[in-house]
C-alpha cells in the first residue's frame, strides 16, 4: 500500500453518514412543513363549515355562534371568533397554531 492511501481510509463511511444525516434532516423539514399545510387546510375547512352552519342557524332562528362552536368542535377545531355582520356569519377557527377565517351569508 502507498503511504498516502492509509490517510484516506474511512472517508467513504464518514461521507455516507453525513449524507444520511442530511437526508434525515431534509425529511424532517418536509414532515414539519407538510404538517403545517395540512393544519392550515384543516382550519380553513372547519371555518367554512362553521360559518355555513352559523348562517343557517341564524336564518332558522337559532343561536349562530353556539352552532358554529359545536360545528368547529365536531371538526376538531377551536372557534376563535364568531360574529354576525348584518346577515353574514364571520367565523375564525384554529387548528394547532393555524387560524382561518370564513364568511357565509345569504345568496
Amino acid at each position: 500500500m502507498k503511504k498516502g492511501a492509509r490517510s484516506e481510509e474511512g472517508y467513504s463511511t464518514l461521507i455516507a453518514a453525513s449524507l444520511c444525516a442530511v437526508l434525515v434532516g431534509i425529511a424532517g423539514m418536509i414532515v414539519v412543513i407538510t404538517g403545517g399545510v395540512v393544519a392550515q387546510h384543516h382550519a380553513q375547512v372547519a371555518a367554512d363549515m362553521a360559518a355555513l352552519s352559523a348562517a343557517q342557524a341564524y336564518f332558522a332562528g337559532e343561536e349562530p355562534c353556539r352552532v358554529a362552536e359545536e360545528n368547529a368542535r365536531d371538526n376538531n377545531a377551536a372557534l376563535v371568533h364568531c360574529q354576525m355582520e348584518d346577515s353574514d356569519a364571520v367565523v375564525t377557527t384554529r387548528v394547532k397554531r393555524r387560524e382561518a377565517r370564513s364568511r357565509a351569508g345569504p345568496i
